[in-house]
């Protein structure tokens, strides 16, 4: 008997949202597909601007360009306070209880929150810029710029995810993978045409501005559309102290997911090797295409892991762990197995400087294939409230991979900041196994037979 028939009556008496039945009830596959489509637009439109934007600045700059991103991505992350996560699993869980003076109240709160703490922090690098480099640099400059970017990203997260947590799992991802790496390269075009300014990082971060800019406004027009009724007849409740209670290790956690893909760049980048930063910035973006299957099924995944435990369907939360983990490696290979053969190819076009990350390349996309067998395990840790966890693992994993780099930059360069990265990718995807098991008392996905798993569904 097909999910629809078995759950659709029983689930609309627990109410259910409708969103989120419609997700099981019409498979995790199908959640995830509008998701996926976008993912992969969105990767294919990243992967011509990388490319246009190292084109028209040079090699060099390109480098300057992805270090300072990475620090710039790394502060917006920092700001959102860890709202990012707990908005995932709140809102869903007081749609589920009917809660909506909380919902509106936390909705507030981790906006206002965010904007504040952001502002702060980009005041602060400026002023240490400043004080450190003054404007003399490209490098200097660029970080001035990119500074300014810190609360626009933040926010936009902040709103995203709200979408998200109301069912719009394909509208919240639209801004950031689509409209803001777009709106970057036709501005960076036009300034450099216009002869605004020079080609070079500068000219890339002021491109990057205005995407931020535009992403924002898309995104906070997305929420307007998507949050539910209830929620603005209802009076916000405010309870920051719960809130701001798991805002350590949440931060914690979303520091160390950026710095993950970030380690090695930023390595690099401080040892003064630019040029090396640039092309590990480029093969670890290839290496997130075989990624995209997980991150979309993690986007259908994440609420509904939420809503699952805080109702205690442990059987459900089984059956949906394993679909995940299965159709992300079935995915997963499709998308690995064609990057790895054309990795050389594909960084050719950035010029022939770029020719030497391809073995990189290899090293982190069998590394997100593991992951991808694992299935959106950080999402069952951070959704069940073992944000603790998941944090100092994952925290554990990026020193790791920190000190690895510093290791092996030395005597295998390029490819010796690749192993560290994958490394401990692999080796936190590990630890998770584990305590998913010991803790949740839930079996890895591909460990599940399939057939009592999809009767539970």
């Amino acid at each position: 008997m097909s999910g629809k028939l078995m759950a659709g009556p029983m689930l609309l008496r627990r109410g259910i949202p409708d969103r989120l039945l419609r997700v099981r009830a019409s498979g995790l596959a199908k959640a995830s597909g509008g998701s996926l489509a976008v993912l992969v637009a969105g990767a294919g439109l990243s992967y011509v601007a990388q490319v246009v934007t190292a084109r028209l600045i040079g090699p060099a700059s390109f480098g300057v360009y992805a270090y300072v991103l990475a620090w710039t991505t790394l502060l917006a992350y920092a700001a959102t306070l860890g709202f990012r996560v707990s908005l995932l699993r709140l809102l869903p869980t007081y749609r589920a209880t009917g809660n909506w003076s909380h919902a509106r109240g936390l909705a507030h709160f981790s906006a206002w929150t965010t904007a504040v703490s952001a502002c702060c922090v980009a005041a602060a690098g400026i002023a240490l810029v400043l004080l450190l480099q003054g404007t003399a640099s490209e490098q200097a400059r660029t970080f001035l710029i990119g500074l300014c970017v810190v609360p626009l990203v933040a926010l936009q997260l902040i709103l995203a995810t709200s979408v998200r947590a109301w069912g719009g799992v394909v509208a919240a991802l639209v801004p950031e993978r689509i409209l803001r790496d777009g709106v970057a390269v036709a501005v960076l075009v036009l300034v450099l045409a216009a002869g605004w300014m020079a080609p070079g990082a500068p000219a890339a971060a002021v491109a990057f501005l205005a995407g931020g800019a535009c992403a924002l406004v898309a995104s906070w027009l997305m929420l307007r559309r998507r949050r539910p009724g209830e929620l603005a007849a209802a009076a916000p409740t405010l309870t920051p102290g719960e809130w701001l209670r798991p805002t350590l290790p949440l931060t914690v956690l979303m520091l160390a997911d950026v710095l993950m893909g970030r380690a090695g760049t930023m390595v690099l980048g401080s040892i003064g090797a630019m040029h090396e930063a640039g092309i590990f910035a480029v093969a670890y973006s290839l290496s997130l295409l075989a990624a995209l299957p997980r991150m979309a099924i993690a986007s259908a995944f994440a609420p509904t892991v939420a809503d699952l435990h805080a109702r205690g369907e442990r059987q459900r939360l089984q059956a949906l762990c394993t679909r995940a983990a299965r159709l992300s490696l079935a995915a997963t290979l499709l998308a690995a197995l064609p990057l790895m053969a054309a990795a050389g190819p594909l960084l050719s076009l950035f010029g022939p400087a770029f020719a030497p990350g391809a073995p990189a390349v290899v090293v982190l996309v069998l590394a997100q294939l593991f992951a991808a067998a694992c299935g959106p395990q950080q999402h069952l840790l951070t959704m069940t409230g073992h944000e603790v966890a998941a944090a100092s693992s994952l925290a554990a994993a990026v020193a790791a991979a920190f000190v690895f780099a510093l290791l092996l930059v030395g005597p295998l360069g390029l490819l010796g900041v690749a192993l560290a990265s994958a490394g401990s990718l692999v080796g936190w995807n590990l630890f998770i196994l584990v305590f998913a098991w010991r803790r949740l008392g839930l079996r890895p996905g591909l460990a599940l037979p399939m057939g009592k798993a999809e009767v539970e569904r």
